[in-house]
């Protein structure tokens, strides 16, 4: 891109010889000068290109050009005594006011070819797809440009004015081309002793006067021969004609032909000079040569695929691939890229084709992938239609688009789909499982199908969503067994409705453990537990066994727990359930082991302790006085005492857990009782 930008500033080397080596990616050029762009290489102002430029069948790819108050504007703007050959520019923004073309903006005494241009160009006046003005004997040949041209007057699909004894033979021309006045397919006007031979267009043209499918104006002893049109013409005067709006006196249009199926027009709009052998052909009969007999040499100059192609020519390096127009009947939902199927190209055939739509159907709906469904309801007979712009992929991101075609989408009647049951066989809590209940399921038209929706109330047993065209199921939380998904299809018109029956197989599920109940006993003593002694579930509903971890102080035999000989204090103990297979989460559960020496030889029977736990107190009964009552912890330790006391004793300074309780009597009596906190 340097180069191409040194180039444009130095004007002094407009003379030389230049070889392009590479492709050239121009989208910087937007930024560049305050949003004007690129600088046109060559301009009256300063001097013309006057040099060669030889592109070397390379690409200049992005060119960005918006002067709308210059003339002479594409990618050279001014060319005198300059020759451009094999060069291709793509994808540029051109926009000038007059003299205004994708590769040339003005030339004179130039030569153009093995070119190719595939741009958006605009501007006022003399605005080309290749070229804008061509006089003084240029030469443009084995070119063509797939370019959507728009200006006001003098606006041509490969030049706006071809004028002054120059020439274009050997050229086509695909694009839309858009003006006021002087509107052409392959020129605006053919003016002044100039000539078109061995050439066509296949686009689509729109003006208002002096609108035709080749040549909006062919005047001044100026001739077109030997070619044909095949595209679309529209103005808003009487002087709209497939081959020229205006042919006028001393002027000559020979052996031309043209497609009338494709464009309801007249040969010429006015024709006050000569034509001969301008001959209407439908569609199928201009694929066939046996037709096309004035055209010129199948043998040197015309090529044709019979019964799939137009026409091409043999020295074009690449003919741009041919639509046709087609009619489609619509049962539900049908697919819009069927219209390709009798598309050809003429080198690639259908290998490389692709689709541009430029105008969509105006009611109904269409998939991303381009499948398409009248609104439901809609009666058989009833039409709609859309626009295509065939093209042919030369590389990734360089395409090379022909012409555009048109569609009538005909609503015939429909038969609904067909929905077959299905099953799936999945794993409780396996979490979600796609099922393609679509495999089984057709439809007769041949339309595509699709999961519409999930009946209402289904599935029973869990959730189910529609994603990627298939069902996304989830079973509810630990069930299994069946379960039912009814499913609706749709073609795009109609419906129907199946199942899939889920079969969920059982696994076997982990019980919890959710609490334990600490225990307290005397030294020397041990404790049986049982299954009373925890809080398990197991949503199987299998019976539930303890398990008791070996711990420090302790020994384990069976669910029997025996302290170590001597041990006073807590054991801690980890407790979990099993339901043969799998164990549950462990729970610590904390056995308190009390001191209790001499508790049974020094007890009296009579004495005993009631606690009340709503008061925090507990009473003594005894039969002898009391002088003292003393509570040892578990440690040993006497953290509570009562002097002398009287019927009930506060307890709440303690907290909950096992104690000892000191009955010292006045006689010098001790009792031991053992006391339980709450």
């Amino acid at each position: 891109m340097g180069k191409l930008y040194w180039l444009s500033q130095n004007s002094w080397a407009w003379s030389a010889y230049f070889i392009q080596t590479t492709d050239i990616d121009a989208t910087c050029t937007k930024d560049w000068n305050s949003g004007l762009g690129f600088s046109p290489i060559g301009n009256s102002t300063i001097t013309n290109f006057n040099g060669h430029y030889n592109g070397k069948g390379h690409t200049i790819k992005g060119l960005y050009i918006n002067r709308s108050a210059t003339v002479s504007v594409g990618l050279f703007g001014d060319c005198n005594k300059a020759t451009i050959d094999s060069l291709c520019v793509t994808d540029a923004f051109i926009k000038g006011n007059k003299f205004v073309g994708s590769i040339v903006g003005r030339s004179n005494l130039s030569t153009l070819k093995c070119c190719r241009a595939s741009n958006a160009v605009s501007g006022s006046w003399y605005i080309g797809g290749l070229v804008g003005y061509a006089s003084g004997s240029s030469n443009i040949s084995n070119c063509y440009s797939t370019s959507d041209v728009s200006g006001a007057n003098y606006v041509g699909g490969l030049v706006g004015s071809n004028n002054y004894y120059s020439q274009i033979s050997n050229c086509y021309s695909t694009g839309n081309v858009s003006g006021t006045d002087y509107v052409g397919g392959l020129a605006g006007i053919n003016d002044y002793s100039t000539k078109i031979s061995n050439c066509y267009f296949t686009g689509s043209v729109k003006g208002n006067s002096c609108v035709g499918g080749m040549v909006g104006y062919n005047i001044s002893t100026s001739n077109i021969e030997n070619g044909y049109f095949a595209g679309t013409v529209s103005g808003k005067t009487n002087l709209v004609g497939a081959t020229a709006g205006v042919n006028s006196a001393n002027s000559t249009i020979s052996n031309v032909y043209w497609n009338w199926q494709v464009s309801k027009t007249s040969d010429c709009g006015e024709d006050k000079g000569t034509t001969i052998n301008i001959t209407r052909l439908s569609t199928e009969q201009i694929k066939k040569p046996a037709n096309l007999n004035n055209l010129g040499s199948f043998e040197t100059v015309w090529a044709i695929r019979e019964d799939s192609t137009y026409a091409v020519l043999q020295d074009i390096s690449n003919n741009a691939p041919f639509a046709f127009n087609d009619n489609i009947g619509v049962t539900g939902r049908t697919s819009l890229l069927t219209v390709l199927n009798n598309d050809y190209d003429y080198e690639t055939l259908q290998s490389k084709l692709a689709i541009k739509f430029t105008q969509l159907p105006n009611t109904g709906s269409i998939t991303n992938k381009y499948y398409y469904s009248f609104p439901t309801g809609t009666p058989a007979g009833s039409q709609n239609s859309f626009q295509y712009r065939v093209g042919e992929v030369l590389a990734p991101g360089d395409t090379l688009w022909g012409n555009t075609a048109t569609v009538v989408l005909t609503k015939v009647a429909n038969t609904a789909p067909s929905a077959l049951n299905d099953a799936a066989i999945i794993t409780e809590d396996s979490g979600t499982t796609t099922i393609d209940a679509l495999a089984n399921d057709s439809d007769a038209d041949k339309d595509l199908i699709s999961i519409s929706g999930i009946a209402s109330g289904y599935p029973l047993h869990g959730t189910a969503t529609i994603s990627n065209g298939k069902i996304d199921y989830t079973p509810a939380a630990d069930y299994h067994g069946t379960d039912t998904i009814a499913y609706i299809i749709s073609d795009g018109d109609l419906t129907n409705t199946a199942n899939v029956i889920v079969t969920i197989t059982p696994v076997n599920d982990t019980p919890v453990l959710t609490a334990v109940t600490d225990k307290s006993i005397n030294k020397g003593e041990n404790i049986t537990l049982t299954m009373d002694d925890v809080v398990a579930t197991d949503v199987d509903g299998d019976d539930l066994s303890l398990v008791i971890a070996p711990g420090e102080n302790y020994t384990v035999s069976g669910n029997t727990i025996t302290p170590a000989s001597g041990f006073t204090g807590t054991l801690s103990v980890g407790i979990s359930v099993t339901d043969g297979e799998l164990t549950s989460n462990v729970m610590v559960m904390s056995i308190e082991v009390a001191s209790a020496t001499g508790m049974g030889a020094n007890a009296h029977d009579a004495m005993q302790l009631s606690p009340n736990p709503a008061t925090d107190q507990v009473t003594l009964h005894a039969t002898a006085p009391v002088s003292r009552v003393q509570f040892v912890n578990a440690a040993g330790q006497t953290v509570l005492t009562h002097d002398a006391p009287t019927g009930s004793m506060a307890i709440g300074a303690l907290k909950p857990g096992v104690y000892l309780v000191k009955v010292i009597s006045t006689n010098g009596q001790v009792d031991v009782l053992r006391l339980v906190k709450q």
